[in-house]
């Protein structure tokens, strides 16, 4: 599937001192574009 203009995508992770993980996800296109970006992340972190 192609993009109607070129498109720039961030995954920005962040981890909190309680040990809380939170993922900011980003993107910029030149042109309007559909675009879900989606996090399927599972961890157990309390290990």
């Amino acid at each position: 599937m192609d993009f109607p203009a070129p498109m720039d995508i961030k995954a920005i992770y962040h981890i909190a001192g309680t040990g809380l993980l939170e993922i900011e996800l980003l993107a910029q296109s030149e042109r309007g574009s559909l675009c879900n970006l989606a996090s399927h992340i599972y961890s157990n972190l309390g290990g």
